[in-house]
């Protein structure tokens, strides 16, 4: 059953003016931005990192905890075409670093086995509209202070830019 039978007359022009109705400003995609957060916040907070774990592990636990947002939101993709060549060239990569017998290499072997391990996760997934659109950045950014992680490392250019206001709040309030 689609859920458009579902729920048959209701348009998002409803939901919207009922939103409205409930509580001035509220919005589809303010409800959307709330729980979308809380699901990072919560998921960050269940993970124990400290300040002297690696940069990957820490980038790959902001990477999980947008997943929780992307479930949440119920942003699936289509898996891309070349995924499965994609993600089999890194398994390959990952045979080859774990066959030499360097600390670098097996430093390496370690972030790509992780690196991995999370792009099973995401196949189906769309991280990139929770990042941009629903999830409020001071929560990596409040967690990244916690954890010694430039919440920078994370966003996208174009996104650091977009959510540099961030930054700029934490310091009018230490003023």
């Amino acid at each position: 059953m689609c859920i458009r039978d579902r729920f048959k007359g209701v348009r998002s022009s409803n939901v919207a003016l009922f939103l409205g109705e409930v509580m001035p400003g509220l919005t589809a995609k303010v409800f959307r931005t709330y729980h979308a957060s809380g699901a990072v916040k919560s998921f960050l907070a269940k993970v124990p990192l400290k300040k002297e774990d690696p940069e990957y592990v820490k980038k790959s636990t902001a990477t999980l905890a947008n997943l929780q947002a992307a479930i949440v939101c119920n942003h699936k993709r289509k898996t891309p075409k070349n995924w499965g060549e994609s993600f089999r060239k890194k398994v390959e990569r990952l045979k080859k670093l774990r066959s030499k017998k360097t600390k670098k290499a097996r430093e390496a072997a370690k972030a790509l086995s992780l690196n991995i391990k999370v792009a099973r996760m995401l196949r189906d997934y769309n991280l990139r509209t929770s990042l941009k659109s629903y999830i409020d950045p001071r929560v990596y950014y409040q967690w990244g202070k916690e954890i010694d992680y430039d919440w920078k490392l994370y966003y996208p250019k174009t996104l650091q830019k977009k959510f540099s206001w961030v930054e700029n709040l934490d310091k009018n309030t230490k003023s």
